[in-house]
């Protein structure tokens, strides 16, 4: 019956639904956990690539794995929209560029999915 079949999945749909739950906490958790930064220093203006790099990749998996605008993504770090568009194609290149870059931000995008 329907109500056996919704029963023997209803496990699996709830793993997939809990896993899917990607706010912008999370990815600024994860990233700065993941290359030593600070939330503040990828808010700041600062321009090493230490900062630079996790800043990108933060607003890259913003714009992949949620719905916000690039203006609310620009203004989480404190940048116009406009800044968003380069950032998150200088990752796609280098994604579509760099086999191990491309794993990095894989195993970024499962830790946040697996919550």
């Amino acid at each position: 019956t329907l109500e056996v079949a919704r029963n023997a999945i209803k496990d699996i749909i709830k793993e997939k639904n809990q896993m899917t739950t990607v706010t912008v906490e999370k990815i600024l958790d994860v990233v700065t956990r993941k290359y030593g930064v600070t939330v503040d220093e990828l808010k700041s203006k600062a321009k090493s690539s230490h900062i630079t790099n996790p800043r990108q990749i933060c607003m890259y998996i913003l714009r992949k794995k949620t719905d916000l605008s690039l203006l609310k993504i620009g203004r989480i770090f404190n940048r116009d929209h406009s800044t968003v568009i380069p950032s998150v194609e200088k990752i796609e290149k280098e994604i579509k560029c760099n086999s191990l870059f491309e794993i990095e931000i894989k195993e970024i995008i499962e830790e946040l999915m697996r919550g």
